[in-house]
């Protein structure tokens, strides 16, 4: 799907991007297998060196692949793809108002970069909601269960830490 010609609409559930909406609204392609995220991450950090941002809109499936298989992949490509991410909406946030701000900027232009702008963020938010949820669920497995004291309850407050 040509970057042009596509709307990305924020879904309510990661599972309305595998199913078509409406009219030039953007559709996951495929839900790539675990075997090949990394070298798929690594095709989208070499996008990324060549086109900024806008390389989402030609590999958010990978983005998407890795949320989907979130607890089955390796901990080191999760925290690549959580450092590559930051690092794009970091430029993106950077780059837009000067980009939006350009008299010659042609329309396709602009809703390519909103659309980046929308698929960067729903990644990174997506991404860090999954690692909340990892260490949650982490937390209530080391939880004391048996323990009635101050320290079985200070551990189930504990959160994710930032």
């Amino acid at each position: 799907m040509s970057p042009h010609n596509f709307e990305f609409h924020l879904p309510l559930s990661p599972e309305e991007l595998l199913k078509s909406g409406g009219v030039n609204q953007y559709v996951v392609r495929e839900v790539l297998p675990v075997k090949h995220l990394s070298s798929q991450l690594r095709a989208f950090q070499s996008a990324f060196r060549a086109q900024g941002p806008l390389a989402i809109l030609e590999h958010f499936d990978t983005v998407y692949s890795i949320l989907h298989h979130f607890r089955s992949i390796e901990p080191g490509l999760k925290e690549d793809t959580l450092e590559f991410l930051k690092k794009v909406v970091s430029r993106h946030s950077q780059e837009l108002s000067s980009i939006l701000d350009d008299a010659a900027l042609s329309g396709s232009d602009r809703s390519a970069h909103l659309n980046a702008l929308k698929m960067n963020c729903y990644a990174l938010i997506r991404l860090l909601e999954s690692f909340e949820n990892m260490t949650s669920q982490t937390s209530l497995i080391d939880l004391d269960i048996g323990g009635k004291g101050k320290r079985a309850r200070a551990k189930a407050t504990l959160g994710f830490d930032w």
